[in-house]
């Protein structure tokens, strides 16, 4: 009469290759969702920087004063009145000029600089926003597009401010200029 109290060499390898490919399925799928969370991680600061920027591009809109010039869709310089009224901790008029650039990877780039009209000192942003493609679209009292801005005599009465993320998300930002021509 024999006493079998063990596992065999065969039991033991087919054991531990039946738990070599279990691990290597929950290995795979939490690297999986480690990508994954730090993809949305990524979406989620991009979308902060791209709403933070909109948020700032509406508060110098809101508080436009004079001389709205627009070379190009890629670039935007106006006088805005800066107060606590607009939410600014500064005071004053400021000539604020928003610049769009290629980066190296071809993407475009949104700088926002900031010149105060009593001291002279530009400010450049430090946080910028960087997508597919950027651009500004300026609107006259029709409602029509009107890019580049080529009507020095009256301010045009809508800008809207395009950031294409790549794919299907675009932001836009369309922000009226509360201005009275005489």
């Amino acid at each position: 009469m024999t006493n079998n109290k063990g596992f065999t060499l065969l039991e033991m390898l087919v054991a531990l290759a039946v738990a070599s490919i279990l691990m290597l399925g929950i290995f795979g799928v939490t690297g999986q969702m480690g990508q994954s969370v730090q993809k949305n991680d990524d979406i989620l600061k991009r979308d902060m920087a791209i709403f933070a920027a909109i948020s700032q591009f509406e508060k110098d809109i809101f508080g436009y004063a004079k001389n709205m010039q627009s070379p190009n869709p890629f670039e935007l310089q106006f006088m805005s009145v800066k107060g606590p009224s607009l939410g600014q901790s500064a005071s004053g008029i400021s000539e604020i000029r928003y610049l769009v650039e290629t980066t190296p990877e071809g993407k475009a780039r949104l700088l926002r600089q900031e010149a105060d009209s009593l001291f002279s000192n530009i400010k450049l942003s430090t946080d910028t926003v960087t997508a597919e493609s950027i651009y500004f679209v300026v609107h006259d009292e029709n409602g029509r597009e009107q890019s580049p801005w080529r009507n020095a005599s009256a301010p045009p009465t809508a800008i809207s401010l395009h950031i294409n993320t790549g794919g299907e998300a675009t932001w836009v930002r369309t922000v009226p200029l509360l201005v009275r021509t005489p």
